[in-house]
């Protein structure tokens, strides 16, 4: 009896040893993925100068913020970046415009570390995101600022002294549409500006900024978990006196179905569309999507994108090609 006993116990024990929390390391754990809420969104301001003796301009700056929160709303992860073009009328109404890299793209060459005692603007604005995670959206929507934009607080004016308004008012934007995620590995965020000009003919010109910005999030096997694009469209005119005329357009998304294009395109209007290629995305890589072929137009030749949207996607492609990418895990 005394030997049962004993033998018992071993086996008790030899169980014991196979499993971990008493679970069998061979069988399924049915762990409950981590879900997160996920977002972008973008903020955009405009300026001009009508044309005097000979000079006058367009500028348009957007700035887009990407984030994701976990379960308690606390950010794990912000990105910010901003890009500014400009545009150049001159006397004669020649409209000179090209399209510019973001601030955190020009890193160094943006010029702002040769003056500045904190560096360059990528470089506060990485420390301003360092500061921002383990803390609520809420809290920084609201955070205090100067008269020029710049935080009162002292733990970031020790890393960022940069006017900070328009990142804000981009991560309240991107906090309005916060969709749950999981699994999540990476984060690719980004954005592509195509620019288009006519110079003053018979009274009338024009310069054109469209700045593309996207969210997309993988899980550790690459494959797309989350993907978010939407842009935003701003034209100066220009008429013959040299007056220019810019004010801030919203994004399409923004815009809804008052954007228009509902009234002729078969698959609806362009957020319904786009939403419809954002599902079309989850289970593919990122290199599936970038590398699939398009039409002459910028079209998808995916039957299944097609079914829903018929838009052109190219410069979704380059916002991803564009994107920076940061490991989440």
């Amino acid at each position: 009896m005394k030997k049962l006993f004993i033998l018992l116990i071993l086996v008790l024990v030899l169980a014991g040893c196979g499993s971990k929390n008493g679970t069998n390391p061979d069988q399924d754990t049915n762990e409950t993925p981590v879900t997160v809420k996920a977002g972008v969104g973008s903020f955009t301001t405009v300026s001009s100068k009508d044309v005097v003796d000979g000079s006058g301009s367009a500028v348009a700056v957007t700035t887009y913020a990407a984030v994701v929160v976990d379960a308690e709303g606390i950010i794990q992860y912000v990105h910010f970046d901003t890009v500014q073009n400009t545009a150049k009328i001159d006397g004669e109404g020649k409209v000179t415009l090209e399209a510019a890299a973001t601030k955190k793209e020009m890193s160094e060459s943006y010029g702002m570390g040769v003056y500045a005692p904190k560096g360059e603007w990528d470089k506060q604005i990485g420390s301003l995101e360092t500061y921002m995670v383990g803390k609520t959206i809420a809290d920084m929507v609201t955070l205090s600022v100067d008269d020029a934009g710049k935080s009162v607080e002292a733990d970031i004016l020790s890393g960022c002294t940069v006017g900070i308004n328009e990142l804000l008012a981009a991560l309240d934007n991107a906090n309005k549409n916060l969709t749950d995620v999981e699994n999540v590995s990476k984060a690719y965020a980004g954005s592509y500006t195509s620019v288009s000009s006519k110079d003053v003919v018979d009274g009338t010109g024009s310069a054109e900024v469209v700045t593309t910005f996207g969210f997309t999030l993988t899980d550790a096997e690459d494959k797309i978990v989350y993907a978010n694009f939407d842009t935003v469209q701003n034209t100066a005119k220009i008429d013959g006196e040299g007056k220019v005329t810019l004010e801030a357009a919203a994004t399409k998304k923004e815009k809804g179905d008052s954007y228009g294009m509902g009234a002729y395109a078969p698959n609806g209007e362009w957020y319904k569309q786009i939403a419809h290629l954002e599902n079309t995305l989850t289970g593919k890589t990122i290199a599936e999507f970038t590398g699939a072929a398009l039409d002459e137009n910028g079209k998808s030749l995916d039957e299944d994108v097609l079914s829903g949207c018929t838009v052109h996607i190219s410069e979704f492609v380059d916002t991803l090609n564009a994107s920076f990418v940061t490991d989440l895990q």
